[in-house]
């Protein structure tokens, strides 16, 4: 089984999401495309990756750790571009740093996630992920409205008043 430790795929799963560094090439692609575009990439990634830990197969968890490799890699390399597209260079510390905080007080919120996990309710936990795009999907469909890309034209349209 996957869980025993007998069979080498618990140490292939550990190494395969330590390989997130060999990422960075399609990372580098990916925030060309801009900030709206790869963060709405970087929200299908993390759906691929719950629907592939949904699935109690070897073969699905293999993948699943590979494409959370990538999902990791993506989403800790997109606040820093975030912060440096929407806020300017010189606030990148700043504004990254308030943004990594806010993040650990909202992961404090977690810990009933962690809870069912342990009590054995992980198809329950792996739906919830799953079903997580859909307020991330808002979030990403909100950076529309700061951005300056014109990835969608969802701005409000201009009153004509300067």
């Amino acid at each position: 089984a996957i869980g025993d430790g007998t069979n080498g795929v618990p140490e292939l799963i550990s190494g395969l999401v330590v390989a997130g560094c060999l990422w960075i090439p399609i990372l580098a692609y990916l925030f060309r495309i801009g900030l709206c575009a790869s963060a709405h990439v970087i929200n299908l990634i993390g759906l691929a990756f719950s629907i592939c830990v949904c699935i109690p197969t070897v073969t699905a968890q293999i993948f699943g750790a590979i494409i959370y490799a990538a999902y990791r890699a993506a989403f800790y390399a997109s606040v820093p571009n975030f912060c440096a597209g929407l806020f300017g260079q010189k606030s990148i510390g700043r504004t990254a740093g308030l943004l990594y905080t806010l993040g650990g007080f909202a992961a404090l919120l977690t810990a009933p996630i962690v809870w069912a996990g342990e009590s054995g309710y992980w198809t329950a936990v792996n739906i919830a992920s799953c079903l997580l795009v859909v307020p991330m999907g808002g979030c990403v469909l909100s950076l529309h409205l700061f951005s300056a890309e014109p990835c969608l034209a969802l701005r409000p349209p201009d009153s004509g008043v300067s």
